[in-house]
């Protein structure tokens, strides 16, 4: 996943610098945008996250945006939603409901969380900061 993350980047800061340099042409943007479709395609599928206490916990990014949390074998279901527009790497947002994961530091919501480097971080500045008491590994299952 390592690698597919450093292509995102690379895809990314490709298309971002085309934009920058006067990437003002139908061809040019349509090149962009399909450059950012195929940065967000590969983050879609499903991932499985084990929390401090061995809880297992199912998550599902679909290609428009929504996602679903679930502890593995639960009938329980929680919506969200998905961008790739903080950093280009996903990033997470949730309705009424919340999901709650228990990471080394303790019990933190992925509200805003983040995916990244096979890592999910309960928010942006625990992505920036790469502190590992605030992350869990994270494998693409599907």
């Amino acid at each position: 996943m390592k690698q597919t993350m450093t292509l995102a980047g690379i895809l990314l800061a490709f298309a971002l610098s085309l934009a920058s340099c006067g990437g003002n042409s139908t061809t040019e943007k349509a090149r962009i945008a399909e450059l950012e479709e195929q940065l967000s395609r590969q983050f879609i599928g499903t991932y499985k996250v084990v929390d401090k206490y061995n809880t297992t916990w199912i998550l599902t990014l679909n290609r428009d945006e929504t996602m679903t949390v679930n502890e593995e074998g639960s009938s329980e279901v929680i919506y969200g939603s998905w961008s790739d527009y903080t950093y280009g790497v996903p990033s997470f947002s949730f309705g009424n409901k919340i999901p709650y994961l228990e990471f080394p530091s303790g019990r933190e919501s992925i509200n805003c969380g983040i995916l990244s480097d096979d890592y999910l971080y309960p928010s942006s500045t625990e992505y920036k900061a790469k502190n590992p008491k605030y992350r869990l590994p994270i494998t693409k299952i599907k």
